[in-house]
């Protein structure tokens, strides 16, 4: 009888991804937790856990780096009901004999994987933020999303690319949002977020619809570090490609923004069809209002124009409109600008 020799083993247990996935309880505990505490984890903490459980001529590689923080993040759940207990954390860990088993699942879900692509994204920012981040570490980054790509059915992304040819941005989209792009794309709000919530300050972008419950959905998020205008036309170009011919350009009647692009850019980015509109927390929260029709007009018709915005209907805005003309007092100037904001 012939004995496989230990690094065919190795080999044999790394394709399998066994070894990863049955690592010790104390140390999945630990890379859990520190996860938790730190979706930012440096690859070089987790081999130095990973280390001290796998056989001394073991290699850990990018997939092994993957793996392991996929299991962890579909652990979080296990550990949060644990009440961060160890002894706890392990009776429910062998409870759901399914997170025992080979970590290459076959299918990653959705929520999953918007979960991994945000950390993933959130880990290169933060080394660029401290001029960390290395060529090699971007292929690692490319890797992990075709894992991604692989296991996760519907899963997309697209990188942009800056003058110097390195990518700047990021952008994905699961089936999910796919089939919300396809339902509800033909009215669009661009959304761009960059204060204080956004951790590293660059500029989270989305794509944002409406649902048949009135509810906001998802049609892509990324994440672009780029002039305004440029990342807008690259997050629309991004979506209407991974959203693979469900929906067309011409399919587009209108697109709420933030006042960074206009009807104008719209016609720029091929949306002929589209009519630009401003989202209504920059139409009021903005000074642009007030420099239309002067400090002094606005602060009395500022409430008609807030009621005739959130109308429901056309009575109701016809009666706002009116209330808003007569304070005007016959001024002509001013029922221009007001018949320009109708």
């Amino acid at each position: 009888m012939c004995t496989p020799s230990l690094t065919q083993q190795i080999f044999t247990h790394k394709k399998s991804g066994s070894l990863i996935s049955n690592i010790s309880d104390h140390a999945t505990f630990t890379l859990v937790g520190l996860l938790k505490e730190n979706p930012n984890l440096h690859t070089s903490t987790i081999k130095s856990i990973l280390k001290t459980n796998l056989p001394e001529k073991y290699y850990i590689t990018s997939q092994d780096i993957y793996n392991t923080k996929i299991r962890c993040f579909r652990l979080m759940n296990i550990y949060n009901d644990s009440n961060h207990n160890f002894n706890e954390f392990v009776i429910k860990l062998k409870k759901h004999q399914c997170f025992n088993e080979s970590i290459n699942f076959e299918t990653l879900p959705d929520d999953d994987a918007v979960k991994i692509s945000r950390i993933i994204w959130k880990d290169i920012l933060y080394k660029m933020s401290n001029n960390n981040f290395k060529d090699d570490e971007f292929e690692s980054l490319k890797y992990f999303l075709e894992e991604m790509k692989n296991k996760c059915v519907g899963f997309s992304y697209r990188f942009a690319y800056g003058k110097d040819n390195k990518a700047n941005g990021l952008v994905w989209m699961t089936g999910t949002m796919r089939d919300n792009f396809k339902r509800f794309g033909s009215f669009l709000s661009l959304d761009a977020m960059k204060r204080v919530t956004n951790t590293f300050l660059w500029p989270y972008f989305s794509v944002v619809m409406v649902n048949d419950l009135n509810k906001n959905c998802i049609g892509s998020e990324g994440i672009i570090i780029s002039e305004r205008t440029d990342a807008y036309k690259f997050l629309i170009d991004a979506t209407l490609d991974m959203a693979q011919g469900v929906r067309k350009k011409e399919d587009i009647n209108c697109i709420c923004g933030d006042g960074f692009f206009y009807d104008n850019s719209l016609n720029n980015w091929g949306l002929k069809n589209a009519s630009f509109i401003t989202d209504h927390w920059h139409l009021f929260e903005s000074s642009s209002l007030c420099k239309t029709f002067g400090q002094y007009y606005y602060e009395i018709i500022q409430g008609d124009l807030r009621q005739m915005a959130y109308s429901i209907d056309e009575e109701s805005f016809r009666m706002y409109y009116r209330s808003a003309l007569k304070k005007l007092k016959n001024n002509k100037n001013l029922e221009v600008k007001l018949n320009n904001f109708e």
